[in-house]
């Protein structure tokens, strides 16, 4: 999950300037930017800082926030996302195999119409 620098900064606890001149230009936190906002994912707070606060939507702090919680966080959404990328792959193997049987008794249809029209005899010999 990725903040933006001021919520970054309520959450370790320092001031944006403290944060911006001691922790983002120095590199010491990776941070991304877009539309010139700079963003800094949780994660790396809770490398440099160790535990930091949570907060709500409000911006009120609830609790600290360890690394434990944030992979669990991750973790929860791995697992869920595998359940659902396995589903999708069996869907997609059922829809193989029936593409397969269907594949299957169409060569079957053309060779049994080709074994019909070779042994067909023309019209005009009787014999």
């Amino acid at each position: 999950m990725q903040v933006n620098l001021t919520t970054a900064c309520k959450m370790a606890g320092i001031s944006r300037t403290t944060m911006y001149n001691r922790y983002v230009k120095t590199g010491v936190l990776s941070v991304n930017k877009r539309d010139k906002q700079v963003f800094i994912d949780v994660s790396e707070l809770i490398r440099v800082f160790g535990n930091v606060k949570q907060l709500d939507e409000q911006g009120n702090v609830q609790e600290a926030l360890t690394i434990d919680d944030e992979l669990h966080a991750d973790k929860h959404d791995l697992t869920t996302e595998n359940a659902r990328l396995k589903a999708e792959n069996e869907q997609l193997k059922a829809r193989l195999d029936d593409k397969e049987r269907h594949l299957q008794d169409m060569r079957e249809v053309v060779r049994l119409l080709d074994h019909k029209i070779e042994n067909q005899k023309p019209w005009y010999k009787f014999w």
